[in-house]
């Protein structure tokens, strides 16, 4: 895959990543990899990772993967990435008086126009009245208008500072195919415990030059990479199906098509690690079917988002619940250990 070095050659590889998805088997692919990235990334991001390395199955940073007490090999390849940016201020209030003063300015040199402000690539929309009120309207749809300049503030800190992405940087990330696990890691102050520090032959912690410290990478760091992932494999096959059916069966017809939840529950059933012909009969065929309604929407990026989203909430309802039926089959097995240690006592008295 050639080098992305700027947002125009980015944005072809995105219009490309979506073109490789009209091919049945990619598309196919898709649908069995992609739930991978469910926990991590967006319906965009997957879509890239996934394009770029099919295979890719737990992606990240170069600094999340040091965290995690994992170094980046000589020469990977790296997996190009949007980092998304938010809107900040250096200052409390900045924000707002930029946003009055450009329009405010923009009135001044011509009165007849409306002034916009347009907060980066976030598809919002700031404008000025001839009385000076400010309002808001969110990709070209009126929300309201600001009747005081404290409510202007407190909107902007309430409601955009850190939460509005203004911006995407292209960033690299790395499967963890094209990682290893050290003896040593390096690391920012806080990020670990003292203990693990590494000294020089002065007595000095060993740092970097930009401050990061020589740290012993434990089995505790790199253990900790698995340990949000719930392992339902003690749950019976019935259980977890019921609820999966459940879920998807409550899925709004008016808004997804037959073949988009098909697919949902195709990458439903590739995140659970469950043999998916078996029970939905999804084949070549089906995929197939899938495919050509897929060539022939309207609108293929927002209905592959719509897959790609709903299968991912969906999957993490389920998880909660088999979570608490892990639970409960953990509660039955304890108590079951007990009665038999029970009766063993017993039977030897």
């Amino acid at each position: 895959m050639a080098n992305i070095t700027n947002k125009i050659s980015f944005k072809n590889m995105q219009n490309k990543a979506l073109e490789n998805l009209k091919e049945p088997k990619n598309l196919k692919d898709w649908f069995e990899n992609g739930a991978n990235h469910f926990e991590n990334f967006s319906f965009n991001n997957a879509l890239l990772i996934n394009y770029q390395n099919s295979n890719a199955t737990n992606v990240k940073s170069y600094d999340a993967w040091n965290y995690y007490g994992r170094s980046v090999k000589s020469r990977a390849k790296a997996i190009k990435i949007r980092k998304p940016e938010f809107a900040f201020e250096r200052n409390k209030g900045d924000l707002a008086n930029i946003i009055r003063g450009s329009l405010k300015k923009q009135m001044n040199e011509n009165p007849q126009k409306t002034p916009e402000f347009k907060l980066g690539y976030s598809g919002y929309t700031f404008s000025m009245d001839k009385k000076g009120k400010i309002s808001i309207s969110i990709y070209g749809e009126q929300k309201g208008v600001f009747e005081k300049p404290i409510d202007f503030r407190r909107y902007l800190q309430n409601k955009v500072i850190g939460k509005v992405v203004t911006n995407y940087k292209i960033q690299n990330a790395f499967d963890i195919s094209e990682t290893y696990k050290p003896d040593y890691i390096y690391l920012n102050s806080g990020s670990f415990d003292e203990k693990n520090l590494v000294f020089n032959e002065y007595g000095e912690a060993i740092t970097t030059e930009n401050g990061k410290f020589k740290v012993l990478n434990t089995s505790d760091r790199t253990e900790s990479l698995n340990a949000h992932k719930l392992d339902f494999s003690n749950i019976n096959m019935d259980t977890k199906m019921n609820i999966i059916y459940e879920k998807i069966d409550a899925l709004d017809k008016n808004v997804m098509s037959e073949d988009e939840i098909k697919a949902v529950k195709f990458m439903c059933a590739s995140y659970f690690n469950i043999n998916e012909s078996a029970y939905y009969g999804i084949d070549d065929k089906s995929v197939l079917d899938i495919n050509l309604y897929l060539e022939n929407t309207d609108n293929l990026t927002g209905s592959l988002n719509r897959i790609y989203t709903c299968a991912k909430k969906i999957s993490k309802e389920i998880s909660n619940e088999l979570n608490k039926e892990n639970e409960l089959e953990n509660d039955v097995s304890i108590v079951s250990d007990t009665d038999m240690i029970q009766e063993d006592y017993e039977m030897q008295m």
